[in-house]
């Protein structure tokens, strides 16, 4: 008897462990925003440039990421995917991190975005960025998106008199 009791407190604790692992219920999504960009890498077949997330996490909690894929739609082209540098990022409680994420976008589909910029064959500006992570080492996924506008390309397609 003492053993089996002692197994049931084994997995008890386990059931502990692995439940404090999992986010908390009102997890809020951090904000997230641009901070820098640089082109790196230049090819025949591709190009990869970096880009500096600023993050915000409003929760009173740090989060702890892993595994981050993102994908960047640009004028409803999926143009290119993302991948953070770094393998785990745990984003403060209540605090601010920086977030470099490479993104490698193949030429031909730089040449369609670029092709459907000229033409004006457009309908807005739109970008979409989605991504999955996951929390912590856990297989537990956190899906995120956001979308707009790139107002810096309306204001290049009135300059070159595209309106």
């Amino acid at each position: 008897m003492n053993r089996t009791r002692r197994l049931l407190v084994a997995l008890a604790m386990a059931l502990l462990a692995a439940c404090s692992s999992l986010p908390p219920p009102n997890l809020q999504a951090p904000e997230v925003g641009v901070s820098n960009f640089s082109l790196t890498d230049i090819g025949l077949d591709r190009l990869r440039f970096l880009v500096m997330l600023e993050t915000l996490n409003p929760n009173t909690v740090d989060v702890p990421l892993t595994n981050i894929r993102l994908d960047l739609t640009v004028f409803d082209i999926a143009l290119a995917h993302g991948t953070v540098i770094e393998r785990r990022v745990i984003l403060p409680a209540g605090g601010s991190q920086q977030v470099p994420v490479e993104f490698t976008v193949p030429t031909s589909k730089l040449l369609d975005v670029l092709e459907r910029f000229r033409s004006g064959h457009w309908d807005n500006f739109s970008y979409r960025l989605a991504g999955y992570a996951n929390w912590g080492d856990t297989p537990y996924g956190v899906p995120f998106e956001r979308s707009g506008n790139l107002d810096i390309l309306k204001r290049l397609s009135i300059l070159f008199g595209r309106t």
